[in-house]
């Protein structure tokens, strides 16, 4: 029997590293829905015909999602955490697969409120020529 450890999980950025996130949290029943977005409608629209996600939105694909997934440019953090930030419950965690951790934290954590309850983990790619 398989345990959900997340209710949602969305993932912002459903190219190589985040479809195989997806493809790995359904495979083992690790959360009940995913969301997800990306620049791209295209690629949202084929992680649906994939079945590695359930739903795909602009930026609410985070609202409610006990994880959310930076799975995109490092350069984009800073402004997808401003869109997405006020759609999270506390409790929720952010993490991001960037390799640049200290520019990660200086982009997504002054945009996480004192007392929000949202947490950041940082992450890392844990793929690559490396």
């Amino acid at each position: 029997m398989k345990l959900a450890i997340f209710k949602k999980v969305a993932i912002v950025g459903i190219g190589l590293i985040g479809s195989s996130l997806a493809r790995v949290l359904k495979q083992d029943g690790l959360c009940e829905e995913i969301s997800v977005f990306d620049a791209n409608h295209d690629y949202m629209k084929k992680a649906l015909e994939l079945g590695i996600a359930d739903s795909f939105a602009q930026t609410a694909a985070c609202r409610g999602a006990d994880l959310t997934v930076l799975a995109t440019p490092v350069g984009a953090y800073g402004a997808l955490t401003k869109e997405i930030v006020p759609g999270l419950k506390s409790g929720a965690i952010i993490t991001d697969v960037g390799s640049i951790k200290k520019f990660a934290m200086e982009e997504i954590l002054p945009n996480i409120p004192k007392g929000s309850g949202i947490v950041y983990v940082p992450g890392h790619p844990v793929a690559g020529t490396e």
